[in-house]
């Protein structure tokens, strides 16, 4: 047995696709567009053949846990690219992109 994918949602499958692709080398699929549910989705594949789906529907923006009004998603999640050295060429190059790096 295997995970065949994780899924988060977001408000902006475009621009989370885009940053994968970028930075983790990822290929897209075609997206997928459900006009009944209205929802949207993206399957991302890793070179490992690992998958991430990004899904949109306007309607879920946030959920409510432990009273705290927070963004709909997953925790986390590990992406290995292979060395400590390859971690900190990938964090300067984020921070250069303008993304704010918090440890």
């Amino acid at each position: 047995m295997k995970i065949d994918h994780l899924a988060i949602w977001t408000k902006d499958i475009e621009r989370v696709r885009l940053f994968y692709e970028k930075y983790f080398q990822v290929t897209s699929d075609e997206k997928y567009f459900n006009a009944t549910k209205n929802f949207e989705s993206y399957f991302l594949r890793f070179e490992d053949d690992a998958r991430l789906e990004v899904m949109r529907k306007p309607e879920i923006t946030r959920s409510e846990r432990d009273g705290l009004n927070e963004p709909l998603g997953l925790a986390h999640f590990a992406i290995s690219v292979g060395s400590k050295e390859k971690v900190n060429a990938l964090t300067e190059h984020l921070r250069q992109d303008g993304y704010q790096i918090h440890w």
